[in-house]
């Protein structure tokens, strides 16, 4: 025992002079490229990568898809993911500005026959994004293939934007495990998605930089859409910019900016758009991190520098608030659970007219840990689309994933239910889309 302790304390002592160690203050050592982390209150550390990883006083987090918010309100300190923001309350002490909403293959590439009408989707099984595609009249899997040239990190993603036009999925981050070339310039970065196959490719964006907080496919006039966080040169937020992305180029064109005060605090982060692309819709709370004063905000771009205007929703008779955001033929569409079953019903309403109950969607309900519920909207033929959880039992074992899709002309609804099913302990919904062309 003694010869192995001598061993080791000469390996460190070689380590050490090597530079290739780094010493905790407990004496605890962390090597090839390993950085210490412990907590104020904890004598004992751990090791986070000092390539992909940040400290969070005794918890690692991802440096490219989280960030570490301190303890308050009885959550320890935690990661959250970027999309979020620090507060008390929420999913964990996370909580998103974007939306009211609540949080939880094959190697073979294949494509839909001809004929088949499908569904688009990305999902997250267990630690890989896969995409499928599901034919509409039965539920069938067509193709169900690893999606490559994307890292999600082993996480949950935010909703990607789907472009009808191109059958493809759209993504954008920014560059959070290299050092940017200023403060004010993190590198941003697009991401195609082939919706059939599964291939992806990565583009840098030029024209604009930062976090994205938000961004959005418009199928009025076929552009993707991005507001970005503008910094100051030392890093600090000062407000944010939204930009048109050309998806061949990657090139990015300046529509408007805001300054990040009062209501135009958390304006980047929408979720909706008017259809001539005027108007950016922020539906959730007005003070994120209190969680206060639910509404919706509306950036009227059309002048640089933009405006928000805040204006205050009330929930539904016996709903409670809405929890998603679609706009159709000057309506918005939301989800809403029900008082009466905890199950969700579609919502039309505007902040001025009475809303009124277009679908009940039984049985069906929000994930009981991480994962989004998922809508979206066919511009060509006005189908509703909502990827939400069925409950069976045993619970939380059993749920899995349904697909309703409603005609919001008619309001006539269907099912879908995929065979094989999507577990919903097990999948997470990233993004789901109907092709303009159904094949």
């Amino acid at each position: 025992m003694a010869y192995m302790t001598q061993l080791l304390f000469a390996f460190a002592l070689v380590s050490l002079a090597n530079g290739q160690c780094d010493t905790c203050n407990d004496g605890y050592q962390c090597c090839d490229g390993n950085i210490c982390c412990s907590a104020n209150n904890q004598s004992s550390s751990i090791c986070c990568d000092g390539k992909t990883e940040s400290c969070c006083k005794g918890t690692c987090c991802l440096a490219q898809t989280t960030f570490c918010c301190p303890g308050i309100n009885g959550h320890p300190d935690r990661c959250c993911p970027r999309w979020t923001v620090c507060c008390p309350g929420g999913q964990d002490g996370c909580c998103t500005p974007e939306e009211a909403q609540r949080y939880y293959g094959t190697a073979d590439v294949t494509e839909p026959a001809a004929g088949n009408h499908v569904l688009h989707t990305l999902f997250l099984e267990v630690s890989n994004l896969k995409a499928a595609s599901i034919e509409i009249e039965t539920g069938k899997i067509l193709t169900n293939n690893l999606v490559t040239g994307f890292n999600p990190w082993q996480e949950i993603t935010r909703p990607f934007a789907y472009d009808s036009q191109r059958e493809v999925f759209y993504y954008m981050e920014a560059d959070f495990l290299n050092k940017p070339p200023s403060l004010d310039k993190r590198p941003l970065y697009l991401y195609t998605i082939d919706a059939a196959t599964g291939k992806g490719k990565q583009q840098t964006v030029s024209g604009a930089f930062n976090f994205p907080a938000g961004f959005e496919y418009n199928c009025h006039d076929n552009k993707l859409y991005v507001a970005t966080k503008l910094l100051n040169p030392q890093g600090n937020l000062t407000g944010y910019g939204f930009y048109t992305v050309d998806v061949t180029t990657a090139a990015a064109t300046l529509i408007s900016s805001t300054n990040a005060s009062n209501d135009n605090a958390y304006d980047g982060w929408f979720h909706e758009l008017s259809p001539d692309a005027s108007t950016f819709y922020r539906l959730g709370y007005r003070d994120v991190v209190s969680e206060q004063d639910f509404g919706i905000g509306s950036t009227d771009v059309t002048h640089n520098p933009g405006a928000t205007q805040w204006t205050g929703v009330q929930a539904a008779p016996e709903h409670q608030y809405y929890e998603t955001i679609n706009e159709h033929d000057g309506q918005f569409y939301s989800l809403a659970l029900s008082i009466r079953n905890q199950s969700y019903n579609l919502l039309q309403w505007t902040p001025v007219s009475i809303p009124r109950i277009v679908a009940y969607l039984n049985n069906s309900h929000p994930l009981p840990f991480f994962g989004h519920v998922i809508t979206t909207r066919s511009c060509a033929t006005g189908t509703y689309i909502a990827a939400v959880v069925e409950d069976h039992k045993p619970g939380i074992v059993a749920d899995r994933w349904a697909f309703h899709m409603v005609d919001l002309a008619s309001g006539q609804q269907q099912t879908l239910e995929t065979e094989t099913e999507f577990p919903a302990n097990e999948f997470s919904i990233a993004a789901l889309g109907l092709p303009v062309a159904e094949k």
